[in-house]
Formats: C-alpha cells, sequence, structure tokens
C-alpha cells in the first residue's frame, strides 16, 4: 500500500524529469544552431578579411593596398596633367612670340 500512495507523485517527478529534458534537448540545439551560425559568420568575416588585407602567403594585394596604389597612380597622374598644361602653355607663348617676331625678322632679312 506505501507503493501505491507514492505513485502519482513519482508519476509528477518523471513528468517534470521529461519536460527539463526536453527543455534541455531544446536549449542544446539551439546552442548548436548558433554555433553553426556564428562560425558561418565568422568564415564570412576571414573572407571579407582575406579580401581586405594583403596575402603575404601569395603576395596578392588586398583591397586597401590596391587602393592606396590608386590613389597614388592619381596623384602622379594629376601632377602629370598639370606639368604638361605648363609645358603647352609655354610653348604656345613661345609660339606667339615667334609669330610676332618673324615678319620683322624676315623683313631685316629680304629687305624692305
Amino acid at each position: 500500500m506505501a507503493g501505491n500512495n507514492n505513485t502519482p507523485l513519482i508519476k509528477e517527478i518523471a513528468e517534470k524529469q521529461l519536460e527539463h529534458g526536453l527543455l534541455i534537448s531544446n536549449l542544446m540545439n539551439e546552442v548548436s544552431d548558433l554555433k553553426k551560425s556564428i562560425s558561418a559568420q565568422a568564415d564570412g568575416m576571414q573572407r571579407l578579411l582575406f579580401l581586405i588585407d594583403d596575402d603575404h602567403k601569395t603576395g596578392t594585394p588586398g583591397i586597401a593596398s590596391q587602393l592606396r596604389n590608386d590613389k597614388q597612380r592619381i596623384e602622379s597622374l594629376e601632377k602629370f596633367k598639370n606639368e604638361l598644361k605648363i609645358t603647352v602653355a609655354l610653348i604656345g607663348g613661345f609660339a606667339g612670340a615667334l609669330a610676332n617676331i618673324l615678319p620683322y625678322v624676315l623683313k631685316q632679312i629680304f629687305g624692305k
């Protein structure tokens, strides 16, 4: 008879253990999914860092280095463009001066 009095209590304890077991199982599944998600995001971040930074193993420049190189190339081309403008202006000035002086020189050489 003593066993019969404990049966509802044992059943209640078993049900609580089953509920707790299910909760723990669900939490473990969620943690596992979260780990997978974090791992996938970390892999994505690693790929992004690989694209941004230089790869010293292969010598492949990353995006940051390419941008620096492009900026230097643009600055060099702009400097060349400005120097070319100055050169063209000087040549134009000399050509204009020569055009003004040439008739006088020709007149002096070939007579009046």
